[in-house]
């Protein structure tokens, strides 16, 4: 006399809903053995038909499953592939009176997505400032994954060189949504004509995995030569007059503007001598 016998596994289940490129995955199935009969050494094979990811760690057989008992097995994965990905999962076993071997299969699967990433885009107003003038060094950050980043954080500072001093930085975190982008500001004033590094950097977590995400970027500030020249102008003027319309500028207007422009070869030549000794230290990003 024989006696029905079959194993039944549940649909292939996951431990998250949707999985994170490059991060460990989970499947499990639930095995039913809904006969009458215990069935002897009950084993798990899984297949991967759609999809790429590599099996890290597969579950090993028990030894008897006895009727209406479960067993839940369970296997990991590395997604190597953004997209579907779906097994099929199968187990057999031999039935205990019998001897013949009896078998269940089920089907299931899930999306895999593009963790959280950064990408930065740094840019500064004016490139050539006038001593005095107020600088603004923007760093457009932008989230290239399929996951939320959560508490994006900007720092700034200055790598190299002596010419801007800081005014304002941008301080509250933010969350960027895939695709989503932002933009920090960071505000200084040129105070003398030296070349100068900008650097800034923002950081993140992952929503889904918690892992750490970073973005940096670079911009090199030129000496703020134009500017300085800019200051020749009232000294020059009077000269223009003098020597177009014989209008005499008078020996102490002569004496003033021999003194500003003095001042302005020193200042020159002093910055020259600096910017041969600037160089960005080690470990800044290549500049932008």
């Amino acid at each position: 006399m024989r006696v029905h016998q079959r194993l039944k596994p549940g649909r292939a289940i996951t431990l998250r809903f949707r999985a994170v490129l490059n991060a460990n995955l989970a499947i499990g199935t639930r095995v039913t053995n809904t006969g009458t009969v215990a069935v002897q050494n009950p084993a798990p094979f899984a297949s991967l038909n759609v999809g790429a990811a590599t099996l890290n760690e597969s579950p090993a057989g028990i030894a008897q499953l006895d009727p209406g008992q479960s067993v839940v097995f369970s296997w990991t994965y590395t997604a190597l592939a953004a997209g579907p990905l779906q097994w099929t999962v199968t187990a057999l076993g031999t039935d205990a009176n019998a001897l013949w071997t009896v078998s269940g299969t089920a089907t299931g699967g899930f999306t895999v997505i593009a963790a959280a990433a950064l990408s930065s885009t740094p840019t500064v107003v004016p490139a050539v400032p006038s001593i005095g003038q107020l600088v603004r060094y923007r760093l457009t950050v932008m989230n290239v994954g399929g996951v939320t980043a959560n508490a994006v954080t900007p720092f700034g500072w200055i790598t190299a060189g002596s010419g801007l001093t800081p005014v304002s930085s941008p301080v509250n975190p933010l969350t960027l949504s895939p695709l989503g982008s932002t933009v920090f500001e960071w505000t200084y004033t040129a105070i003398a004509a030296t070349p100068t590094n900008l650097t800034a950097t923002a950081y993140g977590t992952d929503a889904n995995i918690g892992g750490l995400l970073a973005t940096a970027a670079s911009r090199h500030l030129s000496a703020t030569e134009l500017g300085l020249l800019a200051l020749l102008e009232p000294i020059l003027g009077p000269i223009w007059v003098w020597a177009l319309m014989g209008e005499h500028p008078g020996a102490t207007a002569l004496a003033g503007g021999a003194i500003v422009l003095s001042a302005v070869i020193v200042n020159e030549a002093v910055a020259l001598r600096r910017a041969r000794r600037v160089s960005p230290p080690a470990g800044v990003p290549p500049l932008a």
